[in-house]
C-alpha cells in the first residue's frame, strides 16, 4: 500500500473498524484527474460534512483555541471539531476534538503510485479548561484518511485504530461515550465513513 504503512498506527488494543472505495478509471490519465479532485476534497476538511452527504457543519477546522480556520490546507498541529448525530460531548462544549497529527503525501501524476493521508488523534477540547479528552474514544485512537491511486485505480480509505471508549471522564459524558463507541463497533462508524470515501471518489 505504499508509504501508507508508515502513517497507520499498528493495532495494539481495543478495537478497529474502517472503509474504503475504489474508482477504476479508463485510463491513467483519468484515474489522475480524478485523485487530484478527491485529494482537494479530502483537504477540504469544513466540507466533509456536505461531501458524505451528512450536516454541512459536521467538521470543522480549527485552531488551538478553537477559531474557525477556512483553508484548503489543513496544518498538523489544528484541530477538528466533530458535530455527531448523538448527544453533545459533555467534556468537549458540545463536539467531540481531534488533532491532526500527520499529514503524509507522495507521488505525482507523472509516477505510477500517488497517495496522500491525514491521521488524527482525540484531544481534549480548546474550550473546556477540563483535562479530559473531548472524545467518545480514548487518546489511544486514531482515525487515519488516505487516498491512493494505482495506475488506473483510486482508493480513498480509512482506518480505526486502537479505538477504546473513553469512560475516564464524569458519569453521564462516560455512558454517551461508550454508548456511542459501541454503536461504532457495531457498524455505524463503518456508515459514516464509508459515505465520505465515496464522496471524495464521487465523479457526477
Amino acid at each position: 500500500m505504499s508509504k501508507l504503512r508508515n502513517i497507520i498506527p499498528d493495532q495494539k488494543t481495543g478495537s478497529k473498524t474502517g472503509a474504503r472505495a475504489r474508482v477504476r478509471c479508463v485510463n491513467e490519465h483519468a484515474a489522475a484527474q480524478l485523485y487530484r479532485l478527491a485529494a482537494k476534497r479530502l483537504l477540504s476538511v469544513n466540507n466533509w460534512g456536505r461531501i458524505s452527504g451528512t450536516d454541512e457543519d459536521s467538521f470543522l477546522l480549527t485552531g488551538n483555541k478553537g477559531e474557525p480556520i477556512d483553508t484548503a490546507t489543513p496544518e498538523l498541529g489544528q484541530l477538528i471539531r466533530i458535530k455527531l448525530p448523538a448527544p453533545g460531548n459533555g467534556s468537549g462544549g458540545g463536539y467531540d476534538w481531534v488533532r491532526i497529527e500527520a499529514i503524509e503525501a507522495e507521488g505525482n501524476e507523472h509516477t505510477p503510485i500517488e497517495s496522500i493521508a491525514i491521521r488524527v488523534r482525540p484531544v481534549s477540547a480548546p474550550v473546556n479548561k477540563e483535562p479530559h479528552t473531548a472524545h467518545f474514544y480514548t487518546t489511544e485512537a486514531t482515525s487515519t484518511f488516505c487516498l491512493l491511486r494505482r495506475r488506473k485505480e483510486v482508493w480513498a480509505m480509512e482506518f480505526g485504530r486502537n479505538e477504546v471508549a473513553n469512560t475516564h471522564v464524569p458519569l453521564l459524558t462516560a455512558l454517551r461515550n461508550l454508548a456511542i463507541a459501541i454503536g461504532a463497533w457495531m457498524g455505524f462508524a463503518h456508515v459514516r465513513w464509508k459515505s465520505l470515501m465515496k464522496g471524495l471518489l464521487r465523479t457526477g
